[in-house]
């Protein structure tokens, strides 16, 4: 698999992803995988309570075997489930 952030690229074939607001990423699996998204939050960074589960979400915008330069923000995940706060994506995923 793999995660693409700021342009750079690692070879994974499961892990933990934590992405700031507005920066992009993308996930991609070899051939032959699916995707398979464990869970999303998208939450203050600071305050874990303040956040919200966007596995839903994550799994629309990342069907088959790739996300591909995908955005964090609020229009894609739903909404500001911390108004006012900066927020990131956490997320855990493998590939089968």
């Amino acid at each position: 698999m793999y995660v693409i952030m700021n342009l750079e690229a690692y070879w994974q074939n499961m892990g933990v992803v934590n992405v700031a607001e507005y920066q992009t990423f993308g996930v991609t699996c070899g051939a032959g995988q699916n995707l398979n998204i464990n869970f999303a939050r998208y939450a203050d960074e600071t305050n874990w309570n303040c956040g919200a589960d966007v596995t839903h979400q994550l799994r629309n915008l990342c069907p088959g075997t790739k996300c591909s330069f995908i955005q964090v923000s609020n229009l894609n995940l739903g909404g500001d489930p911390c108004p006012n706060q900066f927020k990131a994506l956490h997320f855990s995923y493998y590939c089968n």
